[in-house]
C-alpha cells in the first residue's frame, strides 16, 4: 500500500513540475541518502530516498531543473525555473505529499557542490551521474533553535530516456 502511495505521489509530483513532454527528455533515476545535518527539527542523516534528477535544456528538456525524492510515505519535489542547478545556493519551489494526504508548498535553496561528469558537461547520452549537494530547508523542515535547518546529500542516477 505505501509504495503504490509512494509511486503514485511521485507520479503527481512529476506531473506537476514538468512543463511539457518532449520528443527525448532527458531524465536521471536513482536514490540520494542524507549525509549530514545542521539544525534540522526532523530530517536526519541516513535517510534514502528514490530519486528523479531534471536537468534544464538537456536533450529536449524544458527550461527548468528539478529534484524530487520519494520515500515510503511521502514525496518532495524541487523546481528551479530558467537554469540548471550550480555550486551557489538557489532558490527553488519546493511541494510536498504525504501519506496523512497532506500537500503543502515551501520555498527552499539548493546547491550542487559536486557533479560527475560537471553538470557543464552533461549530454543526452551521458549515462551515470553523481552529485554531492545541500539543500536549505529540505522537505520544507523548518530548523531548529531559530536557525534554518541544511541538510547534506549524494545522489546516484542513471540516464533515462522518454
Amino acid at each position: 500500500m505505501r509504495w503504490r502511495l509512494a509511486a503514485a505521489t511521485l507520479a503527481s509530483l512529476l506531473t506537476l513540475i514538468s512543463q511539457s513532454l518532449a520528443e527525448q527528455r532527458v531524465r536521471f533515476v536513482g536514490t540520494t541518502i542524507i549525509t549530514s545535518v545542521k539544525n534540522c527539527e526532523f530530517t536526519e542523516v541516513g535517510i534514502r530516498d528514490s530519486s528523479v534528477y531534471h536537468v534544464a535544456n538537456l536533450g529536449d528538456n524544458p527550461d527548468f531543473s528539478s529534484l524530487s525524492q520519494t520515500g515510503e510515505d511521502f514525496a518532495v519535489g524541487y523546481q528551479l525555473n530558467g537554469a540548471r542547478f550550480s555550486d551557489t545556493f538557489q532558490r527553488v519551489v519546493g511541494r510536498s505529499i504525504g501519506s496523512n494526504g497532506g500537500v503543502f508548498d515551501f520555498t527552499a535553496r539548493i546547491r550542487i557542490l559536486h557533479s560527475s561528469p560537471a553538470t557543464g558537461n552533461l549530454t543526452p547520452s551521458t549515462k551515470f551521474v553523481k552529485i554531492e549537494g545541500e539543500i536549505f530547508k529540505p522537505y520544507g523542515d523548518p530548523g531548529s533553535d531559530g536557525r534554518p535547518c541544511i541538510a547534506g546529500f549524494d545522489g546516484a542516477y542513471t540516464r533515462r530516456v522518454d
